[in-house]
């Protein structure tokens, strides 16, 4: 089975930032490390006003600097933290691939190094 065929996009929650709110920025690491809470920010620091609601078992990566492994799966840890819209969310369909498995795939070197 393709991996497009478990993977669905569009699915993630957008939110407005309010200036007086305090926010978890998520982001993802290179080279196969994953997803993971960065910072808080007050949302009057944040240059983008308009955000992604993060839920878990999504693939993320970013669509602007995709290079050196740079995908993640986000996990019950980073619900409710946020992506920014330079960020991919696709949905994995739980029913076809394990989310862990999936996370394996993109933290070997072969798929690093595409």
């Amino acid at each position: 089975m393709k991996l497009g065929k478990a993977l669905k996009m569009g699915l993630a929650k957008s939110i407005q930032i309010n200036d007086t709110s305090e926010y978890t920025i998520a982001g993802v690491q290179s080279y196969g490390k994953g997803v993971i809470n960065r910072r808080n920010e007050i949302g009057k620091n944040l240059k983008m006003k308009k955000y992604q609601v993060i839920e878990p078992d999504y693939l993320m990566w970013c669509k602007v600097d995709t290079k050196n492994g740079a995908f993640g799966i986000t996990k019950e840890e980073h619900r409710g933290s946020l992506a920014s819209t330079n960020m991919a969310l696709a949905k994995i369909d739980t029913e076809k691939f394990n989310p862990s498995f999936i996370e394996k795939l993109f933290s070997f070197d072969f798929f690093i190094k595409i």
